[in-house]
Formats: structure tokens, C-alpha cells, sequence
């Protein structure tokens, strides 16, 4: 009987199949050899197939038929050092469920492939919580094996990107694409949380166009109204709280911007899908291959291309505030910012103001504000209406004395 009609529990012609629950017993080749569970099997050429590709992260990102191939090779090598017969149809099975262990997002997969989640909450193994479009956060009945299944998933999909997972880098936050949609992750581990606790923001698998963002009337005003500010190379600045569209307007203003002009955006973490003759540069996390590279480094590389268009991705403050300044006090480039921010004139200039001060002290508080209406006299809002990101208005900033005032220009 195959090992297959065993897995099924189907007993005829032998009657000592065994349900795959009940974790059969294996067939061997040659007497004297240690016998598997169909569990145990699996787990043997896990580590083995780990032990072979361990620092190939070429091997996880390669194509499927390719990671196949070499997964099929760890599998024959292992059933021929333990003395396991197969059947054909048990090989492909097994392969099928090892490949699925290996390359797979466990009880993540479905959300992921779900086009309506948007985000995922991992807090340790047996608390996971979905985000469904805009609602709240909600607990599913989804859970990992254990820790150790949990983090072999991070790792393998750190080790795509050349990332490292250890005590030393308890806190990493990178861009990743996963079964064709982008996301960004963010991870917080030991010492600083007892449990993984992972946080996935995920994107659409296409990009969404700028008409995708604009309500049901007046898009075609605001759609104008941003190309002008583009042709124009004036500045603008996107406003709005965590998850509500920033990236996502951010990466469909730059499909606008023409192939003539050199443009580099710079991004925490990979999320945007950008067109091809824009240039990037993203915040290696501590562990990647050529080390830490701060957000701030980014920015200060791509100064020095001297591009035409500077596109900032979440713009949060900290040390790139050092950087901040000179950018804005320069004429060039032409500036693009994802500002994480509660929309508002008094909110923006309360918050740049204040990193600005913090890295350059002597810098009055007027001189910041004529600076920003210099430099970033457009600026977007977006929020999350109707359950999807949308471009809330658009409006010029402008300063007068130490005050910012926002001129709207076109509301939703």
C-alpha cells in the first residue's frame, strides 16, 4: 500500500494504514534504518535544505521551478541517506507539502493573498489580527505551530533580502514583496519584546492610479491641479496619519513626472512601484549586506547625484532632520514628501519646526516658515474615506511672519 492511501486512511488490501494525524510510519529500503513519522520526514529535509542554502538568499528569491529543482535534489538526497522508498505520487506529495513549509507564509498566506486585507498583526504565535480595507483591527482564528515556526518564517523572508534576525537587531523595518504585493514589515523582538510581535502593511499587487484616489466628483480639478505643480517643479508635501494613502499617492505622482528630468526617491522601506527611469535608494536595517545605511545617508546620496526630483517616503522626523534643513534651504531639487503628520497648517509647522530646531537650534521659527511655503507650497492631504485611501484636498501653504497659513485650492 502507498504511503499516499495511508495519509488517506484508506486500509484495503492491508489493513494497517494509518491516517496522516495519526503520523504513519515510513517504508525503508534497507532493514535496520530508523523509522519517521510522514512529520518527521518533512521536518528532516527542512534542516537539511536549510543547511544547504543557509547565506543563499539567490535560492529564495529565485523562481519557483527553480527553488523546486534544488528542493527536489535535499529531498532525493534524504530519502536515499535514510533508506526511504517513495512512491511516486508520496514524493510529489511530500515535496508539495515541504515547498509549502519552506516558501510559504503559513496561516498568513490566505490573508495575503486576499486582496482586501491591508494589514497583518503577528503577536507571537497564537495572536494574529486583520485589517480588512480601513476597519479596525480584528483577531482571526489563525495561529503558527509554535515560536520556532513563526520565526522560521521571518527569517526566511528576511534572508530574501539579506537581512539578519538576532538579539543584536531587535528592531527591523523593511520592504518586501510577497506573493506579488509589496509591504512593508516591521519587526520588534528579544530583548526589547518577549514575544515577535510583526506588523505587515500591505499594497495592492498592481499600482493604484491617481484617479483610483480622487473622489467621485471634482478628480478631474485635482488631477490638474497636481500635474501643474509637477510641470511646474514646485514642491509638494503629502499630509496624512499612518496608513492613509501617503505611499500610495506618493508612488502615483511619480508616474506623472516625465523620463526627461532625473528623479531618485528614497524610502525606508521598499513599498513603492516605481516606474523605471526613476532612480531609488532605500534604509538598509541593521543586518543587511553592506550594513545599517540610515534613512539620512539615503537622503544625503541623493543629493549628491544632484537629481532634478527628490521623492521622501515617510518623513518622520529623527536624524534626518539634519539633512532636512539644508534641503530645504536649497533652491534644487524639486521635493516630494510622504510626511507622516495630522493634516493641518499649524500641525505641520508645529512638527517640522520642532525637528528642525532640535538639529539646528539657532534657526527662528520665521525663517522655517518662509522656508516650507518655499519649498513645499503644495500640499495634499489624504485620509481613508469610503474604506480606501483618498486624496482629501489640496491646498498652498503660505507664511506670513512666524504663522503658516493653507490656502485651499481644491477640497473632495
Amino acid at each position: 500500500m502507498s504511503i499516499l492511501k495511508r495519509l488517506q486512511g484508506d486500509t484495503n488490501g492491508g489493513g494497517n494504514g494509518k491516517k496522516r494525524d495519526d503520523e504513519p510510519l515510513l517504508l525503508y529500503r534497507r532493514p535496520g534504518r530508523r523509522r519517521f513519522s510522514w512529520a518527521g520526514l518533512r521536518e528532516r529535509i527542512e534542516r537539511q535544505f536549510e543547511l544547504e542554502t543557509y547565506n543563499r538568499p539567490d535560492i529564495l528569491c529565485a523562481p519557483e521551478d527553480e527553488r523546486r529543482l534544488v528542493l527536489l535534489e535535499t529531498l532525493n538526497h534524504v530519502l536515499a541517506v535514510e533508506g526511504i522508498a517513495l512512491a511516486r505520487r508520496d514524493k510529489h506529495l511530500l515535496l508539495d507539502e515541504v515547498y509549502a513549509a519552506l516558501f510559504g507564509f503559513g496561516p498568513l498566506e490566505p490573508f495575503i493573498r486576499d486582496e482586501s486585507v491591508t494589514e497583518i498583526l503577528v503577536d507571537g504565535p497564537d495572536a494574529v489580527s486583520i485589517r480588512y480595507g480601513a476597519g479596525p483591527l480584528r483577531q482571526v482564528d489563525a495561529r503558527f505551530e509554535g515560536p520556532p515556526h513563526l520565526e522560521g518564517l521571518i527569517r526566511r523572508a528576511l534572508n530574501t533580502q539579506g537581512v539578519l534576525f538576532d538579539e543584536e537587531t531587535p528592531f527591523i523595518e523593511i520592504g518586501l514583496e510577497m506573493l506579488g504585493r509589496p509591504m512593508r514589515l516591521s519587526l520588534i523582538g528579544p530583548p526589547v519584546s518577549p514575544r515577535l510581535h510583526l506588523e505587515i502593511r500591505l499594497h495592492p499587487p498592481e499600482p493604484i492610479p491617481l484617479e483610483a484616489m480622487l473622489p467621485g466628483r471634482g478628480g478631474e480639478d485635482a488631477v490638474a491641479l497636481l500635474g501643474k505643480a509637477l510641470k511646474s517643479g514646485r514642491g509638494l508635501l503629502i499630509a496624512g496619519e499612518a496608513g492613509s494613502g501617503k505611499t500610495t499617492l506618493l508612488a502615483s505622482l511619480a508616474r506623472l513626472l516625465p523620463d526627461l528630468r532625473e528623479s531618485i526617491a528614497v524610502e525606508r522601506a521598499r513599498e513603492m512601484r516605481l516606474p523605471d527611469h526613476i532612480g531609488r535608494l532605500v534604509a538598509g536595517p541593521p543586518g543587511a549586506e553592506g550594513g545599517a545605511v540610515p534613512f539620512e545617508e539615503r537622503i544625503r546620496q541623493a543629493l549628491a547625484n544632484g537629481p532634478d526630483v527628490l521623492l521622501l517616503d515617510e518623513v518622520r522626523g529623527g536624524d534626518e532632520a539634519r539633512v532636512l534643513w539644508p534641503v530645504l534651504k536649497a533652491d534644487a531639487p524639486q521635493l516630494l514628501c510622504a510626511f507622516r503628520c495630522a493634516p493641518g497648517a499649524e500641525r505641520i509647522r508645529t512638527v517640522l519646526g520642532m525637528w528642525i530646531r532640535r538639529a539646528e537650534p539657532s534657526v527662528a521659527q520665521a525663517e522655517i516658515g518662509a522656508r516650507l511655503a518655499r519649498r513645499l507650497p503644495i500640499v495634499a492631504c489624504v485620509g481613508i474615506r469610503a474604506g480606501r485611501p483618498t486624496l482629501v484636498s489640496i491646498s498652498e501653504l503660505v507664511a506670513s511672519d512666524e504663522q503658516l497659513e493653507l490656502k485651499p485650492l481644491w477640497d473632495s
